[in-house]
């Protein structure tokens, strides 16, 4: 378990924590073909998946719906599910012919964030050992995978701030110019003789815009 610890914790990028997930599990376990996904509201987007054909060509781009492979209880229980495809239970299977289904949700705290479904083409259960251990990987996991989430989410914050802060300081560059040049033809007498008060509000105005300009100067430099 500390090896795949260290597997899981040497990238923050979410598909590859899933992917290694997946490889332990189907290793341990000895099924024939599984995947794993991000629970969301219109099924599980599937993000890393071995040993299947075409079976999952359907799901390339649309999630795999829960209520089809019986998936919501799983979910809405955080219970492990392990089932003898074929029983009065009417499970369906995605592995053609497969015997044995075991789905396992991926837990933070009591919100269920991912799925972890495999298959076998024996007609046995997965033994007790080996779920045991599939729980804990998936306890395991679903620590690597919510930091994954997290720095993702701070990733795209980041991208948000640095992009406002570009079209703020591009936006305020435009009106900063006008006042500038219109306070310069004003102090050097365009329209008219600038008496002694006029002069020191002109200045007092061409003082401020070089302080904005210097802010926005340091805005362009934060957001670069």
């Amino acid at each position: 378990m500390q090896r795949i610890d260290r597997e899981l914790n040497t990238s923050l990028d979410v598909k590859l924590a899933m992917q290694i997930t997946l490889e332990w599990a189907m290793r341990q376990a000895g099924t024939h073909a599984g995947l794993v996904g991000i629970v969301q509201e219109k099924g599980v987007k599937i993000m890393a998946s071995q040993g299947y054909a075409s079976e999952l060509d359907a799901y390339q781009d649309s999630a795999l719906p829960v209520a089809a492979f019986g998936l919501q209880d799983v979910i809405e229980s955080g219970s492990p599910r392990c089932t003898v495809i074929g029983g009065a239970d009417g499970i369906i299977s995605l592995l053609q012919n497969a015997g044995c289904q075991v789905v396992l949700p991926i837990r933070r705290e009591t919100t269920t964030i991912g799925l972890l479904l495999m298959e076998s083409l024996e007609h046995e259960p997965v033994s007790e050992d080996k779920l045991a251990f599939l729980q804990r990987l998936t306890d395991h996991a679903a620590v690597a995978i919510a930091n994954a989430q997290l720095y993702t989410a701070v990733q795209a914050a980041n991208l948000a701030k640095s992009e406002f802060v570009s079209f703020v300081a591009h936006e305020l560059k435009n009106p900063m110019t006008s006042i500038k040049g219109f306070t310069e033809l004003l102090a050097a007498g365009a329209v008219g003789t600038v008496n002694e008060a006029q002069a020191n509000f002109l200045q007092t105005i061409r003082s401020n815009i070089e302080r904005m300009n210097t802010l926005v100067s340091d805005l362009n430099d934060l957001s670069k």
